[in-house]
């Protein structure tokens, strides 16, 4: 199929869809006159983040038509990604035109294109071909995303609604940079704000955005405009569940799902990143060049598919209790000293998720503990589980923390058990009992690898369960 003839079929289908798009003013800052641009009406467009006002032009944008984002938050938009976007020359990037302040509130000028964006073509039942993805839509998007990630810039929400055909249909134009932020030099960001949650990738949910997850967000996009639906879609669940099934979960392909399409979907979805700085290596998530290389027509091996060799362990950086990790000792001793808070972590399914972005022999252990916490709610089973998969975790670890303190033998914590008993810590003592009960014996024979502590320990267990000591006494 000739480039004309998939851009004429898209062209028919923003047609039809346009039929439906109403437009409706309400009073707001409509006729407010914001830098070169009048607040003609507010539109009908659903937005999470912003009222959208159709503006004309003055001056010297007199004549012209404009969206206006008219933020509801405060510092929505980083300035730093403005100045860029503003100097970012790209037929894919829908350029910034004017910014500026309001009432406290920021505002963004960007084009008016009479095209209806590609969610509101889904909406209206049609649906996008290998053809009119291949020829037209892709190479719009990856085009785009090079332009802003050569520039430093992370888009974080490519999806559908974020994607529209200019006006004389020649490009797809990527819009909406509310939640963009500014990489620089660095090819990973760490941040608190988010993409939509069908489209977020695995290490997403954990913060963490780099030029990768942005091609995970294209790969769900890509199923979406095929299908009419992202590949978890499920009424009975809310966004964040459906992301945290699609961190575990494979990709279902309908039967009629093109092949070299589906490989397309697998490269950009593939969840282990631990080689994504390997541009040689087969086994890592599709970015700009193989994609580029699927729309030439090249069989590239679909990452995965043939990985014989156990992948390398990068440790990719953990947030717990609004701190990030970077190594797994300094996330191990942060779930010790919050032991209730780690058992949750485990049990819930956090940290086998975490690892299986990178690490599938720490995801094997993890799960194997997720497992028996679910089995078993006792306190003292749950945290021997807890405990014993810390330290396979860090198997170098040879530090006992209890109550929140660190220490660097069993000498250590028997002084600190006496001085606690004779002062009446209840908190520290409390917390020794539950670590002599579920921990203690096998820290001295697996860990510190001595026979004579493990038989003290036993005989003192025994004695002080036969009995019936009190916490202070067991001190």
């Amino acid at each position: 199929m000739s480039e004309t003839l998939i851009k004429a079929s898209v062209s028919e289908k923003l047609k039809r869809t346009r039929i439906n798009m109403q437009n409706a003013s309400a009073p707001d800052i409509t006729g407010r006159i914001l830098g070169n641009f009048h607040a003609d009406c507010k539109m009908r467009v659903p937005s999470g983040e912003a009222d959208i006002y159709l503006c004309s032009g003055r001056g010297t944008y007199a004549g012209q038509r404009f969206i206006m984002k008219y933020y509801r938050r405060n510092e929505a938009v980083k300035p730093e990604v403005i100045e860029t976007l503003q100097n970012l020359q790209s037929p894919c990037v829908a350029p910034i035109v004017g910014f500026g302040e309001y009432e406290g509130h920021q505002y963004a000028v960007l084009p008016f294109y009479e095209n209806p964006s590609l969610a509101e073509v889904l909406a209206g039942g049609e649906r996008f071909s290998e053809n009119e993805l291949r020829g037209f839509i892709i190479p719009s998007v990856i085009a785009g995303l090079k332009a802003l990630h050569d520039a430093g810039i992370l888009h974080k929400d490519i999806k559908p609604g974020n994607l529209i055909p200019d006006d004389a249909c020649q490009h797809v134009v990527l819009i909406d940079f509310g939640i963009s932020s500014a990489a620089g030099k660095n090819t990973l960001l760490v941040t608190d704000t988010g993409m939509t949650p069908a489209y977020a990738a695995p290490e997403a949910l954990q913060g963490i955005f780099h030029k990768e997850t942005d091609y995970y967000a294209l790969g769900i996009t890509v199923f979406e405009l095929f299908t009419g639906f992202t590949p978890f879609q499920n009424p009975g669940l809310s966004p964040e569940e459906i992301a945290k099934l699609a961190a575990f979960s494979k990709i279902e392909f309908p039967a009629d799902f093109p092949p070299r399409l589906k490989n397309l979907v697998l490269g950009l979805t593939y969840k282990d990143l631990s080689r994504r700085n390997e541009d040689d290596n087969p086994n890592r998530r599709w970015g700009y060049n193989e994609v580029r290389r699927w729309l030439y027509g090249e069989d590239a091996p679909v990452p995965g598919e043939n990985d014989e060799e156990e992948p390398k362990q990068k440790f990719l950086p953990y947030k717990f209790s609004g701190v990030f990790y970077q190594t797994p000792e300094s996330l191990v001793k942060a779930l010790l000293k919050d032991p209730a808070s780690g058992i949750r972590e485990v049990g819930r399914g956090i940290l086998t998720h975490h690892f299986s972005l990178f690490a599938p022999d720490l995801e094997r252990i993890s799960r194997e503990a997720e497992e028996s916490l679910q089995k078993n709610s006792a306190a003292v089973s749950c945290h021997q589980v807890f405990y014993r998969l810390m330290y396979r975790l860090a198997p170098e670890l040879k530090v006992i923390i209890c109550g929140g303190r660190e220490f660097g033998s069993l000498t250590e914590l028997g002084a600190a058990a006496v001085t606690s008993a004779v002062s009446e810590n209840a908190g520290f003592v409390s917390s020794l009992r539950l670590l002599q009960n579920s921990f203690l014996e096998f820290y001295a024979e697996s860990i510190l690898k001595s026979a004579a502590a493990a038989a003290i320990l036993k005989k003192v267990s025994q004695q002080i369960s036969q009995e019936e000591r009190s916490d202070f006494e067991a001190a």
